[in-house]
């Protein structure tokens, strides 16, 4: 099956790159331009644009059976600061790319939408796929738009839609420096002598799951004919607090933490329940966090060339 991965060099992309050649898929990727092309695979096809201006986006669904769409250019933080950026950049961006898909009769899309953002701060957790999405931040908003704008599509002209909302992913290849993250940001703050902020008292209950978890469930549904909506957690809520010493733990040093006030966009609890991917297609979240957080320390000190601290 040839398969189109938006977004395939990033930090989830480039994983399910990995995982849909392990499994034998001929993967296209579609990726910004002036990416270190060193880092390519040889099995794969780039196609280098802009996705806010639908660049070579055409030549790139040229037989296509699936779109895996992961490209997201803000993050909560930033779609808050900048409403218009959030909504051109990725609602008005996806909805161009819907057109493309219409017109070159390209009927199967995956969508990583957002499970940490897109119900806000539920009643109750673990949340299932039938809470009712009530997100609190642009970036949640545009999420749960992009996911209706799919369903429209889905009525009108036929498109396959299925809908993966992530809990917080971690793992290898998360960006570093960016704030995005909170595993990624304690690791690297830590190795790099930099202080740590923690919103409120670091009790917000976040769901963490690993990035090659997410991936393997993707593979699973790009061989599929279901569609709908599916949660990917853990189903296991921890304390930022909690989570913070847990990476303390494996690094056997602590990292200086400054307390801030809460924002605004920052959801204070948010658990999944994963039932329905389990039902349909098999899948749980099989990695235990602790070999999670080992392997994401690993690869930061590697990228860091930074062994210091043991």
């Amino acid at each position: 099956m040839r398969v189109l991965v938006l977004g395939g060099c990033g930090f989830i992309g480039s994983h399910i790159v990995d995982a849909l050649v392990a499994s034998g898929h001929q993967v296209c990727v579609y990726t910004r331009s002036g990416r270190n092309t060193d880092e390519f695979l040889s099995s794969v096809m780039y196609f280098q644009g802009d996705f806010c201006r639908a660049e070579g986006l055409d030549e790139a669904l040229q037989g296509v059976d699936v779109v895996i769409h992961c490209l997201s250019a803000t993050t909560p933080s930033r779609g808050d600061a900048d409403y218009l950026v959030d909504i051109n950049s990725n609602l008005v961006s996806t909805l161009h790319l819907l057109a493309k898909m219409e017109a070159l009769n390209v009927k199967k899309l995956i969508y990583i939408s957002s499970g940490g953002t897109v119900y806000g701060n539920p009643l109750t957790n673990p949340v299932t796929e039938e809470t009712p999405a009530s997100p609190i931040c642009s970036y949640g908003i545009i999420k749960f738009a992009i996911e209706n704008y799919l369903g429209l599509a889905s009525r009108k002209w036929g498109l396959k839609a299925t809908i993966l909302r992530p809990s917080n992913v971690y793992g290898e290849r998360q960006q570093l420096n960016t704030g995005q993250g909170l595993i990624s940001t304690v690791i690297y703050n830590a190795l790099c002598d930099k202080p740590l902020e923690i919103y409120g008292e670091g009790n917000a209950i976040r769901d963490f799951v690993y990035v090659r978890d997410v991936a393997n469930l993707v593979v699973k549904t790009v061989g599929s004919d279901e569609t709908g909506v599916y949660n990917v957690g853990s189903g296991r809520g921890m304390k930022v607090i909690e989570t913070v010493n847990l990476i303390e733990k494996h690094l056997s040093f602590n990292v200086e933490k400054i307390y801030c006030p809460m924002r605004l966009f920052d959801v204070k609890a948010i658990v999944l329940g994963s039932k329905k991917a389990e039902n349909i297609f098999g899948w749980s979240a099989s990695t235990d966090i602790n070999v999670g957080i080992e392997n994401q320390i690993i690869w930061v000190k590697e990228q860091l060339g930074c062994f210091r601290k043991n």
